[in-house]
């Protein structure tokens, strides 16, 4: 648990710093109840910080857009976070 609590601390300062305290939202995704998905399935945490505001799109299709590239944002990331 300490290390994944010290990696979520890291992954948060380096969102805080590189895109400027933005508000984010925490959704923690459990196995369903099936006992079958057991083999399928992995707990994860999504991190989803709020950079946008949400547009005709967003709202009618629950689809959410992203403006930056992963290799632009991990680029930001890496630079933002100790190591």
């Amino acid at each position: 648990a300490f290390r994944w609590a010290t990696a979520l601390k890291r992954v948060l300062t380096g969102i805080d710093w590189a895109l400027e305290r933005p508000a984010f939202n925490l959704a923690l995704y459990t196995g369903p109840f099936d006992a079958g998905a057991d083999g399928w399935f992995h707990w994860h945490l999504e991190v989803a910080p709020r950079v946008t505001r949400m547009g005709g799109l967003d709202w009618g299709s629950g689809l959410h857009r992203n403006p930056v590239s992963p290799e632009e944002a991990a680029s930001v990331l890496r630079a933002s976070v100790p190591v």
